[in-house]
């Protein structure tokens, strides 16, 4: 029997983009088997257009009081009844290939738990490219025995890409594992930290199923907030947690620099919001590290907080100056 697949929309104050998006998911060679829509509280016309998609009986529609992206990908899980997960936002674009050769895949590898591919990037004309260009090519093609084993080679070659919208996941691999979106920016981190951890037989495609939406005023390029900061460190939490959990030492190593990593990027986006003093501080710096095994700019960036890019900047006319010697 073919497998089912179920794409989940949280949809917040996307007027402008939400048609196009629907109307990708709805122009598949080979339909979705049920599309969730969660109206995430908006106070927009958005509501209004996904009122005449759900009257077409074109989607399933939820509406709630606004709960975040996150936790409202939460809640399309729990209401979704297919075999397969993909989550989509809402001012994005999906190939019209995406569902037709997923399934193909699924079809001649029954037992895949995540399917990864890669994704193109537009530009809202307005949008200034040099502030945010993000790329999502993959390299580390092929079948792997488990997401870690694949997740290992992507960081290998800076392709373990976070975002949700690059993989169609097996629900009950969620469901097993009880597997959540935490209510904070940079959720997809936190998540790919336990599915990683959690998930077995892997393939990764070149394939670029997905068009992402660069644009001002989207959750990744509006300005830094407290919850930017607190979703990296949760997601460092979660890194600290699988590293402790785990039995091998590939995965413990593997989950410790993760966690130093986003605890950085915690530290690195907390001096760029208005009012937030806790990391000026190098003991607090310290005392929240969640491992000592660092390397060399890692200790400079803790050291000199704030003043880590000019003492980086240092030290690395430093060692050009002693390689050169």
């Amino acid at each position: 029997m073919t497998s089912t697949i179920s794409v989940i929309v949280p949809v917040f104050n996307t007027q402008d983009y939400i048609r196009p998006a629907l109307d990708s998911l709805l122009s598949q060679t080979v339909s979705f088997d049920e599309i969730i829509v969660i109206d995430d509280g908006s106070t927009d016309l958005s509501s209004e257009i996904l009122k005449e998609y759900f009257l077409q009986e074109k989607i399933k529609l939820i509406t709630q009081k606004n709960k975040g992206l996150g936790l409202t990908r939460n809640v399309g899980v729990e209401a979704a009844t297919s075999d397969y997960i993909y989550f989509f936002d809402s001012d994005d674009l999906a190939s019209p290939f995406l569902v037709e050769k997923i399934k193909k895949e699924i079809e001649l590898n029954p037992d895949l738990e995540i399917i990864v591919f890669g994704a193109a990037v537009f530009y809202d004309d307005k949008f200034d490219k040099s502030t945010f260009s993000p790329t999502y090519e993959r390299v580390d093609l092929g079948l792997y025995r488990r997401f870690f084993d694949a997740a290992v080679a992507m960081e290998r070659s800076d392709t373990n890409y976070s975002t949700a919208c690059l993989y169609v996941l097996k629900k009950r691999v969620i469901d097993n594992n009880n597997l959540k979106f935490n209510a904070y920016i940079h959720e997809d981190e936190a998540f790919l930290m336990n599915l990683i951890a959690n998930v077995g037989l892997t393939l990764i495609i070149g394939d670029k199923f997905f068009n992402r939406r660069v644009r001002s005023g989207s959750i990744m390029t509006s300005k830094k907030s407290y919850n930017h900061v607190n979703g990296y460190l949760q997601a460092s939490i979660e890194a600290q947690k699988n590293s402790e959990e785990i039995a091998s030492k590939e995965g413990k190593k593997f989950f410790e620099i993760k966690a130093v990593q986003y605890y950085l990027s915690a530290l690195y986006i907390s001096y760029k919001v208005e009012g937030f003093s806790k990391y000026e501080s190098l003991f607090k710096r310290i005392q929240g590290l969640p491992s000592y095994n660092l390397k060399p700019y890692q200790i400079i960036s803790i050291l000199f907080g704030r003043k880590s890019p000019k003492a980086l900047e240092y030290f690395n006319k430093f060692r050009q100056l002693i390689k050169g010697k």
